[in-house]
């Protein structure tokens, strides 16, 4: 038996003595230290190596929290969402520095309409350059009508959001003007509780009909004008632009009105428009 051996052979039989003055005097005059005070030690070590972490890692949490915070406005207007309704609807993704990092079609118009376009690494000035063109190529915006856009956008800084919106209106009717077309730009909000209402509302659709969220509040404003159109949003929903701008500001008396609310109560199909004759939805 070694040194170390005979030690904790001691240990175990002095701390099972019953004479703690005896224990005591032993302790004293050799180097035998008792297993308890050992692990007393040791357990006491660990307690304070733990109240001297808790401090660093309390503090770390709060900075990691600090800039968290700071950083967060700066992520929540990183991507700008932009969507454009005519007849296609279109929804564009923005980086910060106004790039297009997605394009995506909404409703079955849009998908085709944006299979004849590059758009994801464009500056968005040059992508919506590239979709008024195509979009009067294809004959959703022509000059022998009024035409009607519609423009929506959601940025969480709504300083963001403001600056996209001035600017959009400004370069579309600049287009406008510069093709000799005609046109109302209408400018829309929205709110997430639109998005779950609508997604919640096509469950009963008998076809497979989007929409963008601006263009479900603008029909919720036309339903608002002529209640009796109330159930009709499938229907609602497969119109274009023109069509409901006629609708939500045209004299409600009026022959072209008074043509288009017949029509959707009778679910009779709409007159060709653009390209994709029939394709309104």
């Amino acid at each position: 038996m070694n040194k170390k051996q005979l030690i904790k052979q001691l240990n175990i039989e002095l701390n099972s003595l019953p004479i703690p003055d005896v224990i005591d005097k032993v302790r004293q005059k050799s180097d035998i230290v008792v297993m308890s005070n050992q692990l007393a030690k040791a357990k006491a070590s660990k307690r304070s190596l733990v109240f001297r972490l808790v401090p660093a890692v309390m503090a770390f949490v709060l900075i990691a929290f600090v800039m968290f915070n700071a950083l967060m406005p700066n992520l929540e207007s990183a991507y700008t969402t932009l969507t454009l309704d005519i007849n296609p609807s279109i929804e564009l993704t923005l980086n910060s520095d106004a790039i297009v990092v997605g394009a995506t079609g909404i409703n079955d118009d849009g998908a085709t309409f944006l299979a004849g376009l590059t758009l994801p690494g464009l500056n968005y000035n040059l992508a919506l350059n590239a979709v008024l063109t195509k979009a009067q190529n294809d004959g959703y915006l022509q000059n022998s009508f009024e035409n009607a856009i519609m423009l929506s956008v959601k940025n969480k800084n709504k300083n963001v959001e403001n600056a996209y919106k001035n600017n959009l209106q400004a370069m579309v009717n600049t287009y406008l003007n510069s093709n000799g077309l005609n046109g109302n730009i209408i400018v829309e909000e929205y709110d997430e509780e639109a998005i779950e209402e609508f997604n919640a509302l096509k469950q009963h659709f008998e076809q497979n009909i989007n929409v963008t969220p601006a263009k479900y509040c603008y029909i919720k404003k036309i339903i608002n004008r002529f209640p009796t159109l109330l159930g009709h949003e499938e229907y609602l929903a497969s119109m274009n632009m023109m069509e409901l701008y006629k609708l939500l500001n045209a004299e409600a008396s009026s022959v072209a009105v008074t043509e288009i609310i017949n029509r959707i109560i009778n679910n009779i199909a709409g007159p060709p428009y653009g390209q994709n004759a029939g394709g309104n939805n």
